[in-house]
C-alpha cells in the first residue's frame, strides 16, 4: 500500500472513532427522549382522568340544578317572600355558584389537558427527530466500516487504531 493510502485509512479510522462516540451520544439521547415521552403520555393519561372527573362533576352539578328547579314554590310565595321560597332561592343560588365552580375548574382541566398533550406531541416529535439522526449515523458508520474492510484486510492487524490500546 502506498503512504496515500494509509493516511486515507488513518483518516477513515478517525472519522470512525468520532461517529462512534457521536452515536453513543444519540443512543443515550434517544433513551432520555423515550423517557420524557413516556413520562408525557403518563400525564396525559391522568390530567385526562382529572378532566373526565371534572366533566362529570359538572355534570352532576347541572343535574343537580335542574332537579331543584322542580321543586320551585309556588309565583305567589316567591312574589311575597315567603320563608320556603328565600330558603328555595337560597338553596338554588347555592347550587347556581357550585355549577359555575364547575364550569370553572373544567375549563381549567381543559387548559392543562392541552398543555400535557402539546408536550406528549413535542415529546414524540423530539424522539422522532432523535430516532433519525441515530439511524442516519448508524448507516453512515456501518457503510465506512464496510468500506475500510479491504484496505484493513490487506494491512493486517498490526494497524494501530483507536481500538488497538483497548486490547
Amino acid at each position: 500500500l502506498q503512504l496515500q493510502q494509509l493516511e486515507k485509512v488513518r483518516q477513515s479510522l478517525v472519522r470512525i472513532a468520532a461517529m462512534e462516540k457521536d452515536e453513543t451520544d444519540n443512543r443515550r439521547s434517544v433513551r432520555s427522549a423515550e423517557e420524557r415521552s413516556a413520562l408525557a403520555e403518563a400525564d396525559v393519561a391522568e390530567a385526562m382522568n382529572i378532566h373526565d372527573a371534572k366533566e362529570q362533576e359538572m355534570l352532576y352539578a347541572e343535574e343537580e340544578v335542574r332537579d331543584h328547579l322542580q321543586s320551585r314554590p309556588g309565583f305567589w310565595s316567591r312574589l311575597f317572600r315567603r320563608p320556603a321560597a328565600k330558603t328555595w332561592i337560597a338553596e338554588h343560588e347555592e347550587r347556581r355558584k357550585l355549577v359555575k365552580q364547575r364550569k370553572d375548574e373544567l375549563k381549567e382541566s381543559s387548559k392543562l389537558l392541552q398543555h400535557y398533550q402539546d408536550t406528549q406531541v413535542k415529546a414524540a416529535a423530539d424522539l422522532q427527530k432523535v430516532q433519525a439522526a441515530l439511524q442516519k449515523i448508524t448507516r453512515k458508520l456501518s457503510s465506512l466500516k464496510e468500506e475500510l474492510k479491504v484496505p484493513l484486510a490487506s494491512i493486517g492487524p498490526h494497524l494501530i487504531d483507536h481500538q488497538f490500546f483497548q486490547q
